[in-house]
């Protein structure tokens, strides 16, 4: 490719009006498309995070949760299967709370801890004796 692009003579186009560089610039992007061809890369869906709290373990029970799910549908509610999508549901909620509370609370503490960094603050605590350092440290 670099072969390709570099056989092109380059300083002609300051001299062009728009039309004619809209047309080389068509042309040069064909010899791309020649040497590297688009490719469709597929990803599946159950390996793309859509959150940033989103971990593997809430990812495979989400996955688990939509399973218990189309069963449930299949029986009556007292059924065990429904009693099982309700009770995994629920562990489901609580640990993805964890998570989302964990997350935030953690970007909260890095970009505190960056910002007083920045102003010079946390050094000099951090410096100090273990007595003399503020509780908030």
């Amino acid at each position: 490719m670099s072969e390709l692009l570099s056989q092109v003579d380059w300083l002609f186009i300051n001299s062009l009006d728009i039309d004619d560089a809209c047309l080389h610039f068509h042309e040069t992007t064909s010899v791309i498309g020649v040497v590297s061809p688009e490719i469709n890369v597929k990803i599946p869906a159950n390996q793309v995070r859509r959150e940033a709290w989103d971990t593997k373990g809430l990812m495979k029970s989400s996955k688990t949760l939509s399973k218990l799910y189309r069963k449930k549908g299949k029986y009556p509610p007292e059924h065990q299967s429904s009693l099982n999508y309700v009770k995994f549901k629920n562990l489901y909620n609580i640990f993805k709370k964890i998570a989302i509370k964990n997350h935030t609370t953690l970007n909260f503490y890095k970009i505190a801890r960056t910002m007083l960094k920045r102003l010079g603050i946390l050094s000099d605590h951090l410096s100090a004796n273990k007595k003399k350092r503020p509780k908030y440290f």
